[in-house]
């Protein structure tokens, strides 16, 4: 139960990160003004799909 707990924490976390950076580096090369508060949202998703596309392929294992 902890490795979910820890693996949803860190897929959210990553997500996020992940749609940060890309984000502002495609909002400066095309010269757009970029709001990162306007971006959380959409990494939470991302994080949620990340999170439940891995434990749709780990469903069989066990530990």
């Amino acid at each position: 139960m902890m490795n979910k707990v820890l693996a949803f924490i860190v897929s959210i976390i990553v997500a996020i990160a992940l749609t940060l950076v890309v984000g502002f580096v495609v909002a400066s090369i095309n010269g757009y003004a970029y709001n990162f508060s306007d971006a959380v949202p959409y990494g939470i998703i991302l994080g949620l799909i990340i999170y439940f596309f891995g434990s749709l392929i780990t469903a069989n294992e066990h530990s």
